[in-house]
């Protein structure tokens, strides 16, 4: 996706992979054979693991403490590696077959130097936001999406609430979807009022897609981030009208923006 003028925003998009502890693993070894297009300079944050352990048929919290080694690029991505998780951030976003490669590579490094087999979850997220001129949300946001909106804009006019000085606070929405790859989805949508409950200050629709598997083989990882991809991609393009379809996906963008 490509942010085009106010109308779409494209926020976020992340990949992360969490897997058991890898006893031998080094920053040294993987910064040496990953050669990332991220700064050498890493910034090291300290991480804290829980986990619920029985003992003596006692339950038990057992803490440790890590590091966690972060990159950054000159667009504001980043990238994070620790010895059971690894993700990307990427605040300027172009192309999946770039997120993808990159994301890849850093996976035949952790299989090949430290024999990682299988991933504990693999996640990956989209953060939209659509602000359309004159707050016209029907020209950009399919209708499906919009009766929620709907109603409270036909309750917001009443003149007895007027009267009453009453303000609108909205809510987010959320479906689920599951698939046999057991990938789970979930689409988060509506008009975002960070300030909760307080009423309503900034008018944007906020789209949120996140994709889960857990338990896979490293081997199928590249076969279920396409899926997942594939997913999140029909799910937008059923979001949309055809009007902000076409601005996104218009020709003129095809070289330097496909999902």
């Amino acid at each position: 996706m490509q942010n085009i003028g106010s109308k779409h925003k494209l926020e976020l998009v992340i990949v992360r992979i969490d897997f058991e502890k890898i006893d031998n693993f080094s920053k040294s070894t993987f910064e040496e054979a990953f050669e990332p297009k991220y700064s050498k300079n890493s910034l090291i944050e300290q991480s804290t693991e829980t986990k619920e352990i029985w003992m003596a048929e006692r339950r038990v919290l057992d803490q440790r403490n890590f590091p966690v080694y972060k990159y950054f690029d000159k667009q504001e991505n980043s990238f994070a590696i620790s010895d059971n998780f690894c993700f990307f951030e990427f605040k300027k976003y172009h192309q999946y077959e770039s997120l993808k490669n990159v994301f890849l590579r850093a996976l035949v490094i952790l299989k090949d130097k430290f024999s990682l087999e299988i991933i504990d979850r693999m996640g990956f997220r989209y953060l939209d936001k659509i602000k359309p001129e004159n707050e016209n949300f029907e020209n950009y946001i399919s209708h499906n999406l919009l009766g929620n909106n709907k109603f409270f804009d036909d309750v917001g006019n009443d003149e007895d609430l007027k009267s009453l000085n009453t303000k609108k606070s909205r809510s987010l929405g959320r479906i689920d979807f599951k698939n046999n790859d057991n990938i789970n989805t979930s689409f988060v949508f509506g008009g975002h009022n960070k300030n909760y409950p307080a009423p309503l200050s900034d008018e944007d629709f906020t789209m949120d897609f996140d994709s889960v598997c857990l338990n896979v083989d490293i081997d199928e990882v590249e076969e279920k981030l396409d899926k997942m991809h594939k997913i999140i991609k029909v799910i937008f393009k059923k979001s949309i009208t055809e009007r902000l379809c076409k601005e996104i996906y218009d020709k003129k963008w095809k070289n330097i923006m496909t999902w």
